[in-house]
């Protein structure tokens, strides 16, 4: 828990001030090993979070060679689902090239 901050005023009356809530950032191993505590039956695996990451679906951090992800908007997209308006991937079908 965070501890509240004793400010005071201009007025010389101290008022308490809470910081914001930190993000709670993760790399991909470790984010999927929070969820599984949550959902130990969850399908979601690392391979997958790193795709998003790499992908830009979710975004990240570079802090030196890691990439780190804010749970909270990992369990926000999670619970999006596939309503980001991306269209699907035409990747793997064949098409005809115009000549």
């Amino acid at each position: 828990m965070i501890a509240e901050i004793p400010l005071k005023e201009s007025s010389g009356v101290p008022r308490s001030c809470s910081p914001p809530s930190a993000p709670r950032m993760r790399t991909a191993t470790e984010a999927v090993a929070e969820l599984k505590a949550v959902d130990p039956g969850t399908a979601l695996t690392v391979r997958a979070v790193r795709r998003m990451i790499a992908t830009g679906e979710i975004p990240h951090v570079d802090v030196g060679t890691k990439k780190l992800v804010d749970m909270r908007n990992l369990f926000a997209y999670l619970s999006a689902g596939n309503q980001s308006g991306r269209a699907q991937s035409s990747a793997g079908n064949i098409r005809r090239i115009a000549r």
